[in-house]
């Protein structure tokens, strides 16, 4: 069972102060959050940001309620600007960062060797599924420059898709394999720009990571600690926050 506990992020003992990254993991076996029970253990003085994954929570007011009733202070990470909306609309404490913006940019990368490497073995990305958190692969594929094929989806990686990275099709092994053979063509008369693909992506991983980074610092100076959370985020950033 995937419990991730939270990872420590930064810490001041005086004044006292502790920042967290955690993911919202629900077992629908046993119908549990297991985050719940480490929550409950940090301090008023601990900060959480609780990244929302698979099972999103936006329109789950009674849910959103619990979130206040934690000793900890819990900042919920929205996917999308409407679930960010709904957390807002319940009273709690949120900021819109898509948490795919926590992959480490510079392992997928596009040198000549890399891409050399990609084109012989795949040309596109495919992501199928219709309804998800953010979708790490999708976002990894854009990251290595690659375009993406994906049907009609909801979730939170259709934020990172515009007209010059992704084919949205329908749901029909027809309509993929169309799409893919559409993709290629496009990649191959530079209508689909590797660079480009690339930099659109880099671009949405330093919006997100601005509102979170400006969050964090908001919640030190609150605190009185002297810390720059850039240079602080810059310091300790691991891929995915060290949380998979």
């Amino acid at each position: 069972m995937w419990d991730p506990p939270p990872v420590l992020f930064l810490r001041s003992e005086a004044p006292p102060l502790r920042i967290f990254f955690a993911y919202l993991a629900y077992h629908a076996a046993t119908e549990t959050y297991p985050i719940d029970a480490h929550l409950a253990q940090l301090r008023p003085t601990d900060h959480v940001f609780l990244f929302l994954t698979w099972h999103r929570l936006g329109f789950d007011g009674e849910r959103l309620r619990q979130y206040r009733r934690f000793p900890c202070q819990v900042i919920l990470c929205a996917n999308t600007p409407d679930e960010h909306a709904a957390l807002q609309a319940a009273g709690v404490h949120s900021i819109y960062f898509n948490h795919n913006a926590t992959l480490d940019e510079r392992i997928f990368c596009i040198t000549e060797t890399a891409v050399a490497a990609a084109l012989n073995r795949s040309m596109l990305g495919g992501v199928f599924s219709a309804e998800e958190g953010t979708c790490w692969a999708s976002t990894e594929s854009l990251l290595c420059g690659l375009p993406v094929v994906s049907t009609l989806c909801s979730g939170g990686r259709e934020l990172w898709y515009n007209e010059r990275n992704r084919l949205i099709v329908e749901p029909t092994q027809e309509a993929v394999a169309e799409a893919v053979q559409r993709g290629i063509a496009l990649l191959e008369s530079g209508a689909f720009n590797r660079q480009q693909i690339r930099h659109d992506a880099l671009q949405l991983v330093r919006q997100f990571r601005a509102t979170l980074i400006a969050e964090m610092q908001r919640i030190c100076d609150q605190h009185g600690v002297p810390v720059d959370a850039q240079q602080q985020f810059t310091k300790t950033f691991v891929h995915k926050m060290g949380l998979r």
